[in-house]
Order: structure tokens, then sequence, then C-alpha cells
């Protein structure tokens, strides 16, 4: 509730200027739940490298989140959950460098995002209960169902993104935006390209195709 009317905040200090959310991979949950739950007069949404459903994977984590929350604090750090929710994601990429080739076929970048410091190298109880939670949520028909109907809605993935199920679940999640009757919905998907596709070998056609479908926007 505290980023409530943040596009309204936006079109007063700049009234003549088109508004896009644009959010990446937790960032792009986020921008879906954002969408469900504000009806802001955006121009566009682009989702970039979203999760599906987490399904009985996902209700079960939150059970061992709520649970550890309880017997080990909230800000304990969770390798079980880390692994159940990610440690599958490098298991179809050889060779196995780094242990985080499903981010990027850029070597230069997956070594960047290691050695940034900003980047968490565990993760708390709290926060897979919130992601998880969340990601349940914003999946729920009657979230879902609260899209709007005429805002324009990008999703962009690589093929080989592990988050987005090898393409399967952003698929059906484009599917169901257009089952619930919204009219203005474009997917494309980028053959070969993993999770970080800002950061990908092709990401100057990602930035073209961006700046191309918010042009048709304006």
């Amino acid at each position: 509730d505290d980023i409530r009317g943040l596009g309204e905040a936006i079109r007063r200090d700049h009234p003549d200027r088109p508004l896009f959310l644009l959010g990446h991979s937790m960032g792009s949950l986020l921008a879906r739940r954002y969408i469900q739950r504000f009806n802001e007069d955006l121009n566009g949404v682009i989702l970039i490298a979203t999760g599906g459903d987490p399904g009985l994977q996902g209700k079960l984590g939150l059970q061992i989140a709520l649970r550890g929350i309880k017997q080990h604090g909230a800000r304990v750090p969770s390798k079980l959950l880390q692994n159940v929710l990610f440690g599958k994601f490098n298991r179809r990429f050889h060779p196995r460098r780094t242990g985080f080739e499903w981010l990027n076929r850029d070597e230069k970048e997956v070594d960047n995002y290691i050695g940034d410091p900003w980047v968490a190298k565990s993760y708390s109880f709290a926060f897979f209960r919130d992601l998880i939670g969340g990601t349940i949520a914003l999946h729920q028909p009657h979230s879902f169902n609260a899209t709007p109907r005429d805002l324009p809605i990008l999703l962009l993935s690589g093929e080989q993104d592990p988050l987005g199920g090898f393409a399967s679940d952003v698929i059906r999640i484009r599917n169901r935006y257009q089952a619930i009757g919204c009219t203005d919905v474009t997917l494309k998907l980028y053959p070969g390209a993993r999770h970080e596709l800002l950061h990908e070998l092709n990401r100057e056609e990602v930035y073209a195709d961006i700046l191309e479908w918010i042009k048709t926007k304006m």
C-alpha cells in the first residue's frame, strides 16, 4: 500500500510523458502484482524473465518457510529452500564453471554477478515466505482477473530461462492473460538466451525490441 498512487505522482510531475512499468525477474512478479492491485493509468507494462505459478512445490515451500520462521527466526538463511527453489536451475547447462550458468551465456556478466557485493548470496526464511506467498497470490484467479483488460503487456523471455520453465511457463502466462480478455499482449522468446536478458549476448536486440514496442504505445 505504500506505493499506491505512485503512477499518479509521476503523472503530476511529468504530465506530458508516457508512463511504462518495467520489471525483471522478481521485479516482474512485483510489477504483475502492482497492476492487479493498483489501477494506474499506465501506457504499458514490460515483464522480463517472469516466472509461473509455483504450484504444489510453492505451497510446500511456503510451509517450510513459515515453520522455519517459527523455529529459527525470520532473518535466518535457509539453504534448504534455496536448493529446493533454485537448485535445479543449472542442471541443463554445461560446462558448469560457476553454478550460475543459467543466468547468462555471457561469462563476463556471470562473473560480474558473482563478484557484485550487492548481490545476495543467501536468503532468509522471511524472504522465501514473501517471495513464494506473493507469487502464489498473484496467480490466484481473483488476482489474475484484476489485471486491466486494455493495458498493453509485453512479455520477454529467453527460451533457456529456467525461471520461465524454458519458455513454457511464460507461454502459459500469455495465454492466461488472453483468456481473461486482455486485448494487447505481446510475447517474444529469444532462442538460446537465458535469464538475464538485459545483460545477455543479444542484449542490443532486446533493447531495440523494448524501444520499438514502447514507441507503438505512446
